[in-house]
């Protein structure tokens, strides 16, 4: 089928241009015989087609390594280079450390050229200060933000870390964001200036805010994915309530006093992935978390993350909340992360029971995990599907090796038993050192059972870590 690109190709002279090297025949005669070179008499616009697939894999394109397209692609002859530099969506994505304008010069010069080629592309940009502490502000600096900020109607996908002083520099007043669908940004408000305003932002569909620092003029209903930290409960069910479409949310929730009152939310249908954490202090009455779940029903609800920070003398919490919450959501629930959950081993058990449909299960603990092995060894209604396991534990107590092997073995052949309980397939036991669990782990790795169950194809991984109680082991 003929298309507008294939006419302009079949335009282009059949003959492709030939280079003459020196061969030597069979009878060592010398002699110039000519070569075919088609990398070079591609036409320009295919030439430029496929270096756009040269580009790496990065999201954003640091312009430190001349190794990398596409600055390597300048490198390799004339014909490629003019290529290369009128090609404006090998430009249209760039890394930039404010940092550099305090190593290099000529660093603004280099950056402003770099966006010029991008000519009207949407732009990809990441912007950080690797060294926020270092007080220079250069002139040059600021008139590479401000022609940055001029581009707003190009940003596509922006990610910006810097000091509040570049604000103004970034979002001008009247700036417009047409094309804007990620926006992250990272600024830290000592001196809590008044936020700008962020209008025209109809395309946009992911935040990720350390803080609200915006009015936002536009409507919420189309964004998909909402990040930010320092909300309180009112603020994250007001997000809510105005994201019908919203798919993935993670709130960082502080204790700021309620300022608007708390209603309860009608079911949100599309919110798949839903992560909490916040800070526990010795004299916290209630959760923030279980707070905020109470308001909620998640129909459409796949992985839902929780994590604490918490410190070794937190009492144990009123988790009832959560676990009417789980209730209400656990048909479509697949994926459960617990870092820290303040409750006892029987605590933990009844949220692990309200669950019984999810198929990965990452737990880090301070409390016993006893019962939760026992319970999931020969017990077929506990966790029936759990296909992988991940527990991250500082307890200087052992477990036995032979009930782990129990439940181990039992869960890798529990499809056999036409029982419905899905095949564990994958089991991973991270625990601080001591000397009992570095005994347990030498047990257990020198066990033929643990190669057995390697070789027959389970991810089984059983490592010590430096613990840190501060630190999530487990990602999201």
């Amino acid at each position: 089928m003929s298309t507008p690109c294939s006419t302009r190709l079949s335009n282009r002279p059949p003959e492709y241009q030939k280079q003459s090297t020196l061969v030597r025949s069979a009878d060592g005669a010398v002699s110039f015989a000519p070569i075919n070179r088609f990398a070079l008499t591609l036409p320009p616009e295919l030439t430029s087609e496929i270096f756009l697939h040269c580009l790496p894999d990065a999201e954003f394109i640091c312009p430190d390594d001349p190794l990398d397209a596409p600055l390597l692609l300048c490198h390799i002859c004339r014909q490629w280079r003019h290529v290369a530099l009128t090609t404006p969506g090998l430009w249209a994505s760039l890394y930039i450390d404010l940092h550099w304008f305090g190593l290099l010069d000529g660093v603004g010069n280099v950056i402003g050229d770099w966006l010029s080629r991008a000519g009207r592309m949407p732009l990809s940009l990441q912007i950080i200060d690797s060294d926020p502490d270092e007080s220079f502000q250069p002139a040059e600096l600021h008139t590479l933000l401000k022609t940055i900020g001029n581009l707003t109607s190009q940003w596509q996908n922006i990610s910006i870390t810097v000091p509040p002083a570049y604000l103004q520099d970034l979002f001008p007043v009247g700036a417009t964001f047409p094309q804007l669908i990620r926006l992250s940004l990272d600024l830290s408000f000592d001196d809590d200036p008044p936020p700008p305003t962020l209008t025209d932002t109809f395309s946009l569909r992911e935040i990720r805010f350390h803080k609200m620092p915006f009015i936002l003029t536009t409507p919420l209903e189309k964004l998909t994915v909402y990040r930010s930290e320092m909300m309180n409960v009112s603020q994250g069910l007001n997000v809510l309530r105005n994201t019908a479409n919203l798919s993935s949310c993670t709130f960082s929730l502080i204790h700021f006093k309620l300022k608007d009152p708390v209603t309860s939310l009608p079911p949100h249908a599309h919110l798949r992935t839903l992560t909490l954490s916040e800070n526990l202090y010795d004299d916290v009455e209630s959760l923030l978390t279980t707070e905020l779940l109470r308001h909620l029903t998640l129909p459409a609800l796949k992985h839902l993350t929780l994590r604490f920070e918490d410190s070794d003398d937190v009492p144990d919490a009123d988790i009832s909340h959560l676990i009417l919450f789980l209730s209400r959501c656990s048909p479509e629930l697949q994926k459960l992360t617990l870092c820290f959950l303040p409750t006892s081993e029987v605590g933990l058990l009844q949220v692990l029971e309200c669950t019984p449909f999810i198929a990965t299960l990452d737990l880090q603990l301070r409390t016993p995990c006893d019962h939760v092995l026992t319970r999931l060894d020969f017990d077929i209604g506990f966790l029936p599907r759990l296909e992988s396991l991940h527990i991250v534990h500082p307890t200087h107590s052992a477990p036995s090796p032979e009930r782990m092997f129990e439940m181990l073995l039992w869960r890798w052949y529990a499809r056999n038993t036409n029982r419905g309980v899905t095949q564990l397939r994958s089991f991973q036991y991270d625990h601080a050192e001591s000397e009992a669990m570095n005994f347990f782990q030498a047990q257990m790795i020198t066990d033929p059972r643990y190669e057995l169950l390697q070789n027959f194809g389970m991810d089984l991984s059983i490592k010590k870590i430096e613990w840190s109680g501060e630190t999530w082991y487990i990602s999201q």
